[in-house]
């Protein structure tokens, strides 16, 4: 039942258009930047903050103190992928214009893949670990919310393992577990966390009202004294 509320206020909630905000902190995963005419960078931080709407997407990443090292807005509004970066320790910024990724169905996997995902993949990825199983592990508080958690399977509930009895199903490990809080009231997302052998994160989800304040996250000024790169 509280599966089935999770997966249909997700689906609700996108329906209503709103800002999707995602906090995520890893570890032990590195990022790399490209500059124009210039080197390979490794981008300093910890922490990636994501607003999305539509065709918009802002992400910034930096430390868990909120310091900025990094500022990336995607606009697929044109058909094309337009994206502005700006890059806080070198004080420089550029714009590129890409095609648009093409769109392909996810594979269902008991795990989580690449950490990178925007917000509504965050929403889809949800749903299909749900679909490999959760069990409720009790109620808890999340930065004030009321929540239920659920203990997510690291099994496929609908795959079978080869047996040498001539048919019995077994459920197939694959070597990931994680744990996901649900908002009691809304069944909404509120925060998603694993922890690999070689590699952890902890994902905070919101969904804002699109509210002035909260649209203009969406975008990036350029700060004062940044060069074109």
């Amino acid at each position: 039942m509280v599966v089935g509320r999770v997966e249909h206020a997700l689906a609700s909630a996108a329906s209503g258009k709103p800002i999707a905000y995602v906090r995520q902190v890893s570890h032990e995963v590195r990022l790399y930047l490209a500059i124009p005419h210039g080197k390979w960078i490794r981008v300093h931080g910890s922490v990636s903050t994501t607003w999305s709407r539509g065709p918009l997407r802002h992400v910034i990443v930096g430390t868990p103190g909120g310091r900025p090292a990094l500022s990336m807005v995607m606009d697929t509004s044109s058909g094309k992928s337009v994206q502005t970066f700006v890059s806080y320790p070198q004080h420089i910024w550029w714009r590129a214009t890409y095609e648009k990724p093409t769109t392909t169905r996810p594979v269902l996997g008991c795990k989580v893949g690449a950490l990178d995902r925007t917000p509504a993949q965050w929403a889809r990825e949800v749903r299909k670990l749900l679909s490999c199983g959760a069990a409720v592990a009790g109620r808890q508080s999340v930065d004030g919310v009321a929540t239920i958690k659920l203990k997510l399977s690291s099994r496929y509930r609908r795959a079978c393992a080869g047996s040498s009895d001539g048919g019995s199903c077994h459920p197939v490990p694959v070597g990931w577990s994680g744990t996901l809080w649900a908002n009691a009231r809304t069944y909404l997302p509120v925060r998603l966390r694993s922890r690999g052998g070689d590699f952890g994160f902890q994902i905070d989800f919101r969904w804002l009202a699109p509210t002035a304040a909260n649209l203009a996250r969406l975008h990036q000024p350029i700060p004062a004294g940044f060069k074109r790169a």
